[in-house]
């Protein structure tokens, strides 16, 4: 994951506690966009709360075309950072073929930014603050959802609710948050977003 080497802070206000600040890092947001429009008296003040964030790599998990890291900013707000996973160079390869690579899991990591743009206002979809670059690597910062993982929910579940998860994923949807990979506690409650391999989609039901 890019852009999370740094120096070490103290926990902003808020979550996470004392015991975790050494585990804290700063991380620049360059080039930041607001996913929603804004008055221009407003700009200054909403990039102000995002370009810095106190980023736990620890916490960091593998979400569609990225990682995901916990962060904070000043405010203490919660906040997800999504950073591109970059390809990996084959052996062998040019860096022309590489270059072109690189250029096509950017864009569709920004056509994965437009499509939760789209969602925006939906219930059960996470919240989108912006867009921008860590380390000249493209970042998307969003709401952080505390949840379970589609396994965890799976071991609690009983024998018929455990064979309709299994129908729900034969059906090519992952019953989770498509930013974040974790069950957002509103799937409990039959809304929510999906993955599928293809395409970031909405789930209307539960299981």
């Amino acid at each position: 994951m890019t852009g999370f080497e740094g120096e070490e802070l103290a926990a902003p206000v808020g979550e996470p506690t004392a015991s975790m600040a050494p585990r804290l890092r700063v991380v620049r947001i360059e080039r930041f966009e607001a996913a929603v429009p804004l008055a221009d008296e407003e700009c200054e003040a909403y990039r102000r709360r995002f370009c810095t964030l106190f980023v736990d790599a620890d916490c960091a998990r593998r979400g569609g075309l990225g990682n995901v890291a916990y962060a904070q900013n000043a405010l203490g707000e919660k906040l997800a950072l999504k950073t591109v996973l970059a390809p990996v160079r084959e052996e062998g390869e040019d860096e022309e073929s590489f270059s072109k690579r690189v250029e096509v899991r950017q864009a569709a990591f920004r056509q994965e930014y437009e499509g939760h743009r789209a969602l925006a206002g939906f219930r059960g979809v996470p919240r989108l603050f912006g867009y921008g670059f860590v380390e000249g690597e493209p970042a998307i910062v969003m709401e952080w959802i505390e949840g379970e993982t589609l396994r965890e929910v799976r071991a609690q579940l009983s024998a018929d609710d455990a064979a309709a998860c299994r129908r729900l994923r034969w059906r090519g949807s992952v019953a989770t948050c498509s930013t974040c990979s974790r069950v957002s506690t509103t799937w409990a409650r039959g809304s929510c977003t999906a993955t599928s391999r293809r395409r970031t989609s909405w789930c209307a039901r539960g299981v």
